[in-house]
């Protein structure tokens, strides 16, 4: 007997249903639906065992197929060398672009070896301090980033949101001035060694320099990002996911609410540095016998490096939009867990009746057909 019981006739049905419905028709009998497209039944199957496998790690089952939490199906040190990455490469464009801007208005005269070196180590510095930033964000629990909407007035003025905003700005402060103070003190020490190898101060006088910049920077740095990040966490609210229509409508909105964070952190970090620092040196000399200088100008090229680099590098690796387009929709396919095409693919497998959605969310049609293909993905896996 083929079917013995009806757990083997189940099995069958399952194993055959998503090869049958990815299946190429003749082009007599295509589906005219638009966005739909003829994939390849392994590949397609491959691909859906990948996303029922993301939703069975962890404590609990999950159903809910959400796009921002696809970025936390990613293991915790390949997460912290992603933002690392991409907070690296962020600061040493916006550094360079800076650097072009004021050879172009006559602040510096050059481009040279020792500037593109130290443009290179200001970028390996950064990459670090945003690796510390995600192991801290992980480390109070915030591994998952949420949809949020950017409001014009703050969030803990809303009675919806109780005290949650709360904890969530010293939350932010608390890592911006933890990351912002070691970008500081890596920052003067790197200047220092720059310093000795050019050769032009003495080394009693580098030391003393140093040590002044390693508590000034540290502190500016330190203040400026932690009250930054705060004051976007301020003006942010949680979306009501329930009250999305679909899946990518979410994404398209939160895309918007993305470029507007950018443009208000990138302000503030800009203006932060100008202000903080004028305040910081200020206060330094009325309590220790330095000599510490923050000009306008310097204070202003400075900011644009931090607010542009540290902008693009939040919005990229912190941020729900982010995590999908630098891991959903680049590091997963390039690995060759999902497809190039992922909101297609998606929308796709939706159509097909392979998914459902749920307001904001996809699952899948049915719970044995979820952990079905993630029973399937982990043995291939496993072969492999």
């Amino acid at each position: 007997m083929r079917f013995p019981t009806g757990r083997h006739l189940e099995e069958h049905l399952l194993a055959n249903f998503v090869p049958t419905v990815y299946r190429h028709r003749t082009p007599e009998r295509a589906d005219p639906a638009p966005g739909q497209r003829n994939r390849d039944p392994d590949q397609a199957e491959r691909w859906l065992g990948y996303l029922a496998h993301s939703l069975a790690t962890g404590a609990h089952e999950r159903r809910d197929l959400a796009w921002w939490r696809l970025g936390a199906s990613v293991r915790l040190p390949m997460r912290v060398l992603h933002t690392a990455l991409l907070g690296g490469l962020c600061m040493f464009a916006a550094n360079w672009l800076v650097v072009l801007f004021a050879v172009s208005i006559g602040h510096l005269p050059s481009v040279q070896g020792p500037t593109m070196l130290e443009v290179a180590m200001f970028g390996l510095c950064s990459a670090l301090v945003f690796g510390l930033a995600r192991c801290a964000l992980a480390a109070v629990g915030r591994t998952v980033a949420v949809p949020t909407q950017v409001r014009l007035r703050l969030a803990a003025m809303t009675p919806r949101v109780e005290h949650r905003p709360v904890r969530e700005i010293l939350t932010r402060f608390g890592v911006g001035l933890l990351a912002g103070f070691v970008l500081g003190v890596t920052h003067a020490w790197t200047n220092a060694m720059f310093r000795a190898l050019a050769g032009t101060i003495p080394r009693a006088d580098l030391i003393n320099a140093a040590l002044q910049d390693t508590l000034a920077l540290g502190l500016i740095f330190g203040l400026t990002a932690g009250l930054s990040f705060g004051l976007v966490a301020a003006f942010e609210a949680p979306v009501d996911i329930a009250a999305a229509a679909t899946p990518m409508r979410l994404l398209s909105v939160n895309r918007s609410t993305a470029t507007r964070q950018f443009l208000v952190l990138a302000a503030a970090v800009t203006a932060g540095l100008a202000v903080c620092g004028h305040v910081v040196v200020s206060l330094l000399h009325q309590v220790l016998p330095w000599t510490l200088l923050w000009t306008l100008e310097e204070a202003l090229l400075l900011g644009a490096v931090g607010g542009l680099g540290g902008s693009a590098a939040y919005v990229l690796a912190l941020t729900a939009w982010g995590q999908w387009l630098t891991v959903a929709r680049f590091w997963l396919p390039l690995t060759r867990r999902l497809p190039w095409d992922t909101a297609a693919f998606l929308d796709d497998a939706y159509r097909r009746g392979v998914l459902r959605q749920a307001s904001a969310v996809y699952q899948f049609r049915h719970i044995r057909l979820q952990q079905h293909l993630a029973r399937v993905y982990s043995s291939s896996r496993r072969a492999r």
